[in-house]
């Protein structure tokens, strides 16, 4: 009977035991409520064994979903979360496989969701071979100058790293540039390793990493500018002739070595005109005479203006006819010959002749008597030429009856 006061005592403290601690939970949600926040971590590979390399990881960066109350995400650096693999207890071999990483996020969070859930990391042994060296020289030196033969120290080198990428190493090349130059160029330059297609092999170690070149430069004969003359080959299409060249540049720098001789001009190869028959535009090289060395482009850009070969010709003493006199008149003319010039393209006014060429004056409706009248000619089957000038252009002519 005691024990069962006592119990009807302890419930009610247990009840609000109970109530206040779910109180107390509804308090903290409100005010430090549980959420989750999506972040992206890195991948970092650790304890990879002696003699091997990571090729690739991927996906280098992971999607994670972490949860826990608010404030813990205020006071936690997420930036620092990383997603380890590690390759301790890993048998490896050449190639990728996969593996799923390992998330410790900051205290009070825990790790909801990880995408993806594995990733794969694909490694290599360390390998090293010997490989050529080859040293490239670019650009030009001072106009005044020749680059001489290129030194340089280092013929070999040792190209380390993983075997896949080791295997592809052709060469361990270097540039040296020299644009500009008027003295020797002498440099310590980066050897960069790379395959048969002359793209570089990243991920590797070159030893030794650079090379010492040299280029000596050699002072060249003084230059001068001279006229281009343009060599011209045949002639154009009949009836046509050439009105001008122009030629650019007009003027080319050039050297004369020192047994070399004098020119005043440096001619083109020749400019082809045989059978043309309208104006065109070529770029011919030069023809370089013995001594001459070209310090610009050995080539130049020719214009070649092709018009027609407008002619005149004169036919002297061509007799003029009356036409259209009415009938029971007879006439004089003073003069009774003209000189008759023609004008056209040449190789049509070369196939007139004279008996192409008749000149007269018009009667039509003229009675007797004494007139001036204009001389007019004619030009039988000579399309495309006509006539310029008559002279006299005008004469007297005398009507009378019979």
């Amino acid at each position: 009977m005691r024990s069962w006061f006592k119990n009807k005592e302890i419930i009610p403290k247990v009840v609000a035991v109970v109530l206040a601690a779910f109180v107390w939970l509804q308090v903290i949600n409100e005010q430090n409520p549980f959420t989750k926040q999506v972040t992206e971590v890195p991948v970092k590979v650790v304890n990879l064994a002696e003699g091997w390399r990571v090729l690739s990881v991927s996906p280098e960066r992971l999607r994670v979903t972490l949860g826990g109350r608010v404030k813990t995400f205020q006071r936690s650096d997420l930036g620092k979360i990383e997603a380890l693999v590690d390759l301790s207890s890993v048998e490896l071999s050449p190639g990728p496989f996969e593996t799923k990483p390992v998330i410790t996020p900051p205290s009070g969070l825990r790790v909801l969701e990880m995408s993806p859930a594995v990733v794969q990391v694909d490694v290599d042994p360390v390998v090293s071979t010997q490989v050529p060296v080859r040293v490239q020289v670019t650009g030009k030196p001072h106009e005044d100058y020749q680059q001489g033969a290129l030194l340089y120290t280092v013929t070999e080198v040792t190209v380390s790293g993983p075997k896949r990428l080791v295997e592809r190493v052709e060469v361990a090349s270097a540039q040296l540039d020299v644009t500009g130059a008027q003295s020797e160029v002498v440099r310590r330059i980066k050897l960069v390793p790379r395959d048969s297609t002359g793209e570089e092999v990243p991920g590797l170690s070159v030893t030794p990493g650079e090379v010492e070149a040299r280029v000596p430069m050699i002072p060249l004969p003084p230059s001068k500018s001279l006229p281009v003359q343009v060599t011209q080959d045949g002639s154009p299409a009949p009836g046509y002739r050439v009105k001008s060249i122009t030629v650019r540049p007009s003027l080319v720098k050039v050297r004369l070595s020192w047994a070399g001789s004098s020119p005043s001009v440096i001619p083109t190869k020749p400019v082809k005109l045989t059978g043309q028959s309208s104006s065109f535009t070529t770029v011919v090289e030069l023809a370089l005479p013995p001594g001459v060395i070209p310090v610009q482009d050995t080539s130049v850009t020719v214009f070649v203006e092709i018009v027609e070969d407008i002619v005149t010709k004169t036919f002297s003493n061509i007799p003029v006819t009356v036409k259209n006199k009415s009938p029971g008149l007879g006439f004089d003319l003073v003069p009774a010959e003209v000189n008759v010039v023609i004008e056209g393209r040449r190789d049509l006014v070369d196939k007139v002749t004279r008996p192409d060429i008749s000149a007269y004056v018009d009667a039509q409706g003229l009675p007797e008597g004494e007139y001036n009248v204009v001389v007019r000619a004619e030009i039988e089957g000579a399309e495309g030429v006509s006539v310029k000038t008559i002279e006299p252009s005008s004469v007297t002519l005398h009507l009378k009856r019979w």
